[in-house]
């Protein structure tokens, strides 16, 4: 289970990584740490963070263990997620549509 940390606003996104650790990771705009080259796929966020009854953000489509880990995620890793929550979305927008007639 994951437990949610408040966001942190005093670290500013042109902070680097801790020292020691600059060779494993990178640092993504949100001045958290990444997996290396995980930074070439982007956030499906939408800033619309409301989790439906199924655990499921109605903005992005993905799950709350899956935005909790994003930022431990490699780039193939990413894809998989992004992948799976465009088909959640439309899903559900099918599911909307179905049920609206």
């Amino acid at each position: 289970m994951f437990r949610w940390l408040p966001f942190r606003s005093d670290q500013p996104s042109d902070r680097g990584p801790p020292e020691g650790t600059g060779a494993a990771t990178a640092w993504d705009s949100s001045g958290q740490s990444s997996p290396k080259g995980a930074e070439s796929v982007a956030s499906p966020c939408t800033s619309v963070c409301v989790l439906d009854r199924r655990g499921e953000c109605e903005g992005c489509g993905r799950t709350v263990d899956e935005i909790a880990l994003w930022t431990t995620l490699d780039a193939p890793a990413r894809a998989a997620v992004v992948l799976a929550a465009t088909q959640r979305r439309a899903r559900r927008q099918a599911r909307a549509s179905r049920d609206a007639s």
